[in-house]
């Protein structure tokens, strides 16, 4: 993650993700990652002190799955959400 003024990486942060298969999740079901029929994974409190962070999920089924990731500083200067699509030909 980089600071869009400076470039530079933004540092201590702390990120949430949320991984929604083919865009059909039911998130009134629960909030574990694994639910029954893997509509959603959540990774919580993952932290980026250098501002860089990864996570690994499988795709199971070929289609389009949403990724939404939150963004906070550990001080709460500032939060930042973000969203994109991933296409998935197929799974492996």
């Amino acid at each position: 993650m980089q600071d869009l003024k400076t470039g530079s990486h933004l540092k201590n942060v702390n990120a949430t993700v949320t991984v929604i298969n083919n865009l059909t999740a039911n998130v009134g079901a629960g909030i574990n990652k694994g639910t029954p029929n893997r509509d959603f994974s959540i990774f919580k409190n993952i932290s980026a002190p250098t501002g860089s962070f990864s996570v690994t999920d499988h795709f199971l089924q070929a289609g389009t799955h949403q990724i939404i990731a939150r963004i906070n500083s550990k001080n709460n200067i500032f939060s930042a959400l973000a969203s994109f699509n991933v296409i998935v030909l197929s799974p492996q």
